[in-house]
């Protein structure tokens, strides 16, 4: 039996842009551990319960899941027993990150892992994205799918969840739309979203000289195919932002457009204020 501290975890919570980080955070630690072995976590709690997507991409890897997606109905029937676990379970989790034995890495440089690191767990979001990594991601995509349907403009717009949450609003339409009026008139509009039906009519709403449409797919295939357009119009999600390194570090794709909010977070990812047009 192999020893406790050359096996590794890292947990990762949301659908399949958040396991493309914690996949890519893998291979960087790989490379730094070769002995080590790493197995990611995927764990359903979360806004919405979403299953896996990742492992048709990067089957190489161990994965364990773990379903806690109910785990809320259990915290209000037991809230003082909660409310003792959390506290400990924050002065525990502090002890082992002062100690290293659990690492975050949500930014590639604080509390990273090392050699007797055995979990991390955070968002390992705001790190740069190596190209090598998107190189792969690349050939992966494109050895799965194929392009059935190719837009000229592709509009990536998050709605779904955003609709119900108070303290998070999804991109105003009127800007998507402007953007779209501004590259995209005449042409044809190819939306993707999570909830297709509703961006459709509200893009048709403001802009009906624009032939929108959409197609229900996987969102491997919706990142591959906005890739891969003349145009990408995303929104605040990190859908949108995988799209937008795979079109601006392998495809050198130009007219990629997103959020003026996004600027900071785009920036931790590697990309640059040149290379993409801010709205």
């Amino acid at each position: 039996m192999r020893s406790l501290f050359c096996q590794l975890r890292i947990h990762v919570w949301g659908g399949l842009g958040s396991q493309l980080h914690a996949v890519a955070l893998a291979y960087s630690i790989q490379k730094r551990y070769p002995h080590r072995e790493i197995t990611l976590v995927l764990h359903s709690s979360g806004v919405t319960k979403r299953n896996p997507e990742i492992y048709e991409l990067f089957p190489e890897w161990r994965y364990l899941e773990i379903d806690d997606f109910n785990t809320r109905d259990s915290i209000q029937t037991k809230p003082t027993l909660f409310v003792i676990r959390h506290f400990f379970g924050k002065i525990v989790k502090a002890m082992c990150l002062m100690s290293g034995i659990i690492a975050e890495e949500n930014d590639g440089c604080m509390r990273r892992v090392r050699s007797w690191t055995i979990a991390v767990r955070g968002h390992y979001f705001h790190r740069e994205i190596e190209t090598d990594f998107l190189q792969i991601l690349s050939e992966r995509l494109s050895s799965i799918y194929k392009i059935t349907q190719k837009g000229e403009a592709v509009i990536h717009y998050r709605l779904g969840d955003l609709l119900d949450l108070q303290s998070k609003q999804p991109i105003d339409v009127s800007r998507i739309s402007r953007v779209t009026e501004a590259t995209a008139v005449d042409r044809d509009c190819l939306v993707f979203s999570d909830s297709n039906i509703q961006a459709v009519r509200l893009l048709e709403n403001l802009l009906p000289s624009v032939s929108f449409k959409t197609e229900s797919l996987s969102t491997p295939e919706t990142i591959f195919i906005a890739s891969e357009s003349e145009i990408f119009i995303g929104t605040s999600s990190k859908v949108s932002y995988w799209i937008s390194l795979l079109r601006i570090r392998v495809n050198q794709a130009e007219k990629t457009f997103m959020p003026r909010e996004d600027t900071i977070t785009l920036s931790k990812l590697g990309l640059t204020e040149e290379e993409i047009t801010f709205y």
